[in-house]
C-alpha cells in the first residue's frame, strides 16, 4: 500500500476503537485516495456521504449535480436503500501503486 510515511504503526489495546473519516471526493482536489489511509492502525473507516434513496430535498436544495447524480443512482432502487453516488471515485479508479487495477474485484463489507 501507498501509506504516508508519517503514519507509523502503533499498538493499541484490543478493546480500543480507532477510526477515521473518509470522503470519496478527496481523490479529486486533494488527491487523497483510500490507499493513503493508515489502515494498519484502524479498526473502522467511516465512509462519508453515502447517499440514501428516497425523498431527499436537502440534496436538491444544495444545487449542482448532486441531486441529478442521486436520481440516476436511485433508478429502480427502493426508498431508503444505500447507493454509490460516484462509482468512479468509490470503486472504479485504479490504485496502481497499491497493485489494484479498476478491473480487480473489490470486496466490500458494510455494517449498519
Amino acid at each position: 500500500m501507498n501509506i504516508d510515511p508519517n503514519n507509523k504503526s502503533y499498538n493499541t489495546d484490543p478493546n480500543t476503537v480507532v477510526g477515521t473519516y473518509f470522503v470519496e471526493w478527496g481523490i479529486y482536489g486533494r488527491d487523497y485516495t483510500v490507499d493513503n489511509l493508515p489502515a494498519d492502525n484502524l479498526t473502522h473507516i467511516l465512509y462519508g456521504f453515502i447517499p440514501i434513496c428516497g425523498p431527499n430535498e436537502s440534496v436538491k436544495s444544495v444545487g449542482g449535480n448532486s441531486f441529478n447524480a442521486l436520481q440516476t443512482a436511485c433508478q429502480g432502487v427502493n426508498d431508503y436503500e444505500v447507493v454509490i453516488h460516484d462509482p468512479w471515485a468509490a470503486f472504479q479508479k485504479s490504485f496502481k501503486q497499491a497493485g489494484h487495477e479498476y478491473s480487480t474485484p473489490i470486496k466490500v463489507t458494510t455494517q449498519c
